[in-house]
């Protein structure tokens, strides 16, 4: 998918680190559906992961895969110039600080799913540092208790 052109409308990304993390539940496709009833134009599913491979079964044919790019300026900023997201959400840890704080520049707004205590970047245990999680429009937490 990394040749797949950009296509009309709003672009969605929702970041993680496995294809397998990624329900097959249909949530991206009713998410980008209902956006797409709201705002009256295609909005689109884009799934970026750290490996290659078919998304889950049950997920819309059309959500579009690609590789998450390098934590280096100039994967970066290729990523961002081909696919200019409009919103992108991180699902896990955030654990690509270059990709966010340029995102961030973009004006993109940026959210973070599924946000556990002890997540930080790198897998080590530890409360998120305040100067990431300022980066983000929102932070979700799976629960009460991990939101506090």
């Amino acid at each position: 998918m990394a040749d797949a052109n950009r296509p009309r409308g709003t672009v969605a990304d929702f970041m993680t680190t496995a294809v397998t993390t990624i329900s097959p539940d249909g949530v991206i496709a009713a998410l980008t559906g209902t956006l797409s009833d709201l705002r009256g134009e295609p909005v689109h599913g884009l799934v970026t992961t750290q490996e290659a491979g078919p998304l889950a079964p049950g997920v819309a044919p059309d959500t579009l895969h690609q590789l998450v790019p390098g934590d280096t300026h100039g994967s970066v900023t290729r990523f961002l110039d081909h696919w200019r997201p409009d919103a992108a959400v991180i699902l896990g840890p955030p654990d690509r600080p270059l990709l966010i704080a340029e995102t961030r520049k973009r004006r993109c707004p940026l959210f973070l799913a599924a946000a556990r205590r002890g997540e930080t970047t790198g897998g080590r245990l530890g409360l998120l540092p305040a100067s990431l999680v300022n980066q983000f429009d929102m932070v979700l937490a799976p629960s009460a208790a991990e939101a506090e």
